[in-house]
């Protein structure tokens, strides 16, 4: 699915979750999370980060008001935003995990799977970006 957002708070795209159930207590779930974004100007920065189990930790460090997040892309070129993690859950309950973005700052725009200006022409293009989970035995 295409999504457009301007918030500067992190929100999660359409179809941009997924749910794994960890046969054991002990196992790992490796997370691949890959979103095709662009800005509406070349001075628009947006970010990504994980949610769900444990993967909301994984994010850069604390220091003073500076925006903590997992990966930074900026301008109006759709490009991909690719994130690796192994997350420990240890449940054997279903567990969802689920990529999110944000603005830099309002007045900015992201868009994602879809070029800034989406009128039907086949210079245009529309992307796909993925979430993919894989339990690993422990």
């Amino acid at each position: 699915d295409t999504f457009t957002t301007s918030s500067t708070t992190f929100v999660t795209p359409t179809s941009f979750t997924v749910t794994i159930t960890p046969s054991s207590a002990s196992s790992k779930v490796l997370v691949i999370a890959q979103l095709v974004g662009s800005g509406n100007d070349t001075n628009t920065n947006f970010a990504m980060r994980l949610n769900g189990g444990n993967a909301d930790t994984f994010i850069g460090d604390a220091a003073g008001s500076r925006s903590r997040a997992l990966s930074e892309q900026s301008g109006i070129r759709n490009g991909p935003t690719t994130v690796v993690y192994v997350d420990s859950p240890n449940p054997t309950s279903p567990v969802t995990y689920e990529a999110q973005v944000r603005n830099r700052q309002s007045g900015q725009t992201v868009y994602v799977n879809r070029a800034i200006s989406d009128n039907d022409s086949d210079i245009r293009f529309r992307t796909a970006s993925s979430i993919t989970v894989i339990e690993v035995a422990a």
